[in-house]
């Protein structure tokens, strides 16, 4: 998701103009692929020299960056959003709040301004594309400092996660398989598939969709439309 050599240096982040849209129109719980103001956000951080974006909620609280929830170490605990305020319930912000519990750590789901990051002791995303990677500045602002005790700390266990994680795609024929005539004597045939994607390690069911594929063949006008 980032880069080696951006990944040693600590990420650019921007305070995009772009809101994460409130929960009584689109639940930030739910996984979807409804990413727009996530898409738009990163290209706009990007096109101004970035790496990566940070949402705030429509009350002008911390959310999460682009594709990566968003931890700040506060006067010595670990914060990062709580869902209700737009925060995605991610794997890698779960491991990584268990991990620094573990070692006998403060950590606080709790609402996050933009001006604590700034003042931050250590800023960092964590997500399963990015893993775990510090966050160098903010809205050009160079944070106070070098140190990343929760990146050195986690990393190990967060990238055995990775490396243990595999993702299975079942995909099944389903029922319903329909003929419609068409111009010329050529009939469509649309086939739809169940498609399951599944955190195989964990068994964890992610989403499930339908996808239809459609193919032309000669029609038969003995064969019956079902």
């Amino acid at each position: 998701m980032f880069p080696a050599d951006v990944r040693a240096k600590g990420l650019r982040l921007l305070t995009s103009w772009l809101r994460r849209r409130s929960s009584d129109t689109f639940d930030p719980q739910v996984k979807s692929l409804n990413y727009l103001n996530n898409v738009l956000a990163k290209r706009d951080a990007r096109l101004k020299g970035n790496d990566d974006a940070m949402l705030l909620n429509q009350a002008g609280r911390v959310t999460d960056a682009t594709g990566a929830n968003l931890f700040a170490v506060i006067d010595g605990v670990l914060v990062t959003a709580p869902t209700v305020d737009g925060a995605l319930p991610g794997i890698t912000r779960d491991t990584v709040m268990r991990c620094r519990r573990a070692a006998g750590a403060s950590v606080e789901c709790r609402s996050l301004t933009r001006y604590e990051l700034l003042a931050a002791e250590e800023v960092l995303l964590a997500g399963s594309g990015a893993g775990l990677v510090s966050v160098a500045s903010i809205d050009d602002t160079v944070l106070g400092t070098a140190a990343q005790p929760v990146v050195e700390h986690c990393a190990p266990p967060i990238a055995t996660m990775r490396a243990a994680t595999a993702f299975r795609f079942d995909v099944v024929r389903a029922p319903g398989l329909r003929g419609e005539r068409g111009e010329g004597g050529v009939r469509s045939e649309i086939q739809c598939y169940r498609i399951r994607v599944t955190y195989s390690h964990l068994e964890t069911h992610l989403f499930q969709t339908n996808c239809c594929v459609a193919s032309k063949s000669p029609y038969d006008a003995s064969h019956q439309d079902r």
